[in-house]
């Protein structure tokens, strides 16, 4: 069975690679984990820390440069996926989406996410990550979307990009939900009924996501889990997952992994003071450990 990680921030692993002079990134040094894991599929993420909000669009311009050079230099071992047909495939590569995990970058100009769209091939985004924007807020802040980002939200979603309300605040979680014309998707957000990480999203918020038919995916990072370090493992992570289906249905849940060992130490050390120790169970730190999860998911009784 191939498997589906609908959250990964290895292109900028694999930007701060080619900055050191490194080529054939995915091929050299991710591949055979995928393999191992049998991951065929995922969505791969360009995202504006803190450490450069000064310089957004210079750093996503440059990552936009790694993307590229990815896409073009391990064709045998990753293609992108700009429709559905491209999932549909039955080859040993890894086949992925891109996501703009914040467009903080964009500042005023809705219409870069045109360019985005038809030069880069980006299929999925948010509004924000761990940042107050002209459009939206990060989980610390109050207050929805402003009027630019209801219209990037309907630009987005009238070009087929998938919109994701991971990062973003409570009050605009609803504005999504209110001004949405289609699905949305929480790529990588837990049940704050079991861990109370504001990322996660309550059970009111994930009744409303099943009835947008929209999709959930399931993060493996600690303080996602459980706010008791002694529960912040594979057995609790199945847990949650049981109790997101409870609420969600099966088939509105998938993985959301947010594998985050493969990180520079720069990036690391951004989004652990933004949120807290975000590492993934120690014998979960990446795609060639998915094994270990679904054996305690076949543990707990899911079916194939």
């Amino acid at each position: 069975m191939k498997y589906f990680n609908g959250h990964s921030d290895l292109f900028t692993a694999m930007h701060y690679k080619y900055l050191e002079g490194e080529s054939k990134i995915f091929t050299n040094n991710y591949y055979d984990a995928f393999v191992k894991g049998d991951v065929g599929s995922s969505i791969f993420v360009l995202w504006t820390d803190g450490a450069h909000q000064n310089d957004y669009r210079n750093l996503i311009n440059g990552e936009r440069k790694t993307v590229k050079k990815v896409f073009d230099g391990d064709r045998e071992a990753i293609s992108q996926v700009l429709t559905l047909a491209d999932l549909d495939t039955k080859d040993d590569k890894v086949h992925v989406l891109l996501d703009m995990e914040g467009l903080a970058h964009i500042g005023e100009d809705i219409d870069l996410i045109d360019e985005y769209y038809e030069v880069d091939g980006l299929r999925h985004a948010r509004l924000t990550w761990n940042e107050k924007n002209p459009l939206a807020k990060r989980p610390r802040f109050s207050g929805g979307l402003s009027k630019l980002a209801i219209k990037a939200l309907h630009k987005l979603q009238d070009l087929g990009i998938i919109v994701d309300v991971s990062h973003l605040n409570d009050d605009g979680f609803w504005d999504i939900m209110k001004y949405t014309n289609g699905p949305i998707m929480a790529s990588h957000s837990n049940a704050r009924t079991l861990a109370s990480h504001k990322r996660n999203l309550t059970d009111k918020m994930m009744k409303a996501l099943k009835e947008n038919s929209g999709m959930m995916g399931l993060n493996a990072a600690c303080d996602f889990i459980s706010d008791d370090p002694q529960k912040q493992d594979l057995e609790h992570l199945v847990i949650m997952l049981e109790h997101i289906v409870d609420i969600m249905g099966v088939d509105q849940v998938f993985f959301g992994f947010d594998f985050m060992e493969m990180l520079p130490v720069i990036a690391q050390g951004t989004m652990r003071a933004l949120e807290g120790k975000t590492s993934t169970p120690k014998d979960f730190i990446g795609e060639a450990d998915i094994p270990n999860l679904i054996k305690k998911i076949r543990e707990h009784g899911f079916s194939e």
